[in-house]
């Protein structure tokens, strides 16, 4: 979506897709709140598909939320890859998106109303808050994503 960052991929494996379940299982830990620095995924793996997000110890709202499906291919495995934000960071973010957006759409009515001499400061400071909160909401998700993107191609491949 073009508002929230997100990434697919798709990763061949030489490896069956149980050994990839097995793989991924191994690197996760199914409770959503961990106190263990032995693995690097937390949620849940099986041959079905996965719902993961990486682990790290300090706090990251836009981490992404890794989900997938392992499919046979060939003598391998293709895993289909998609990763996202939180449904709830998505929410509080069109909160924000849309309160912003209110106020440069009234900054630009009294702009055309009364002259933007006294409007621009309002249009000027939404529009900043805006590319503000879309910096700081992509780059913190795709810092998180690329390298849980290579950690997962190192792990498969």
């Amino acid at each position: 979506m073009l508002l929230f960052p997100s990434l697919r991929d798709r990763i061949t494996s030489p490896h069956s897709p149980d050994e990839v379940c097995g793989l991924l299982q191994g690197m996760t830990e199914s409770r959503y709140i961990s106190f263990s620095t032995n693995c690097e995924f937390i949620g849940k793996a099986d041959t079905s598909g996965f719902s993961i997000r990486p682990y790290i110890q300090g706090r990251n709202s836009f981490l992404p939320v890794i989900k997938g499906r392992v499919l046979p291919a060939g003598g391998g495995s293709e895993i289909v890859v998609r990763m996202g934000l939180y449904l709830s960071v998505k929410l509080l973010m069109s909160v924000w998106f849309g309160g912003v957006g209110f106020f440069f759409l009234c900054g630009l009515a009294a702009g055309i109303v009364d002259g933007f001499e006294n409007a621009w400061q309002l249009t000027a400071i939404s529009a900043g808050m805006f590319a503000t909160g879309q910096i700081l909401m992509r780059a913190s998700f795709l810092h998180s994503a690329r390298k849980a993107q290579k950690r997962l191609r190192e792990l498969f491949v």
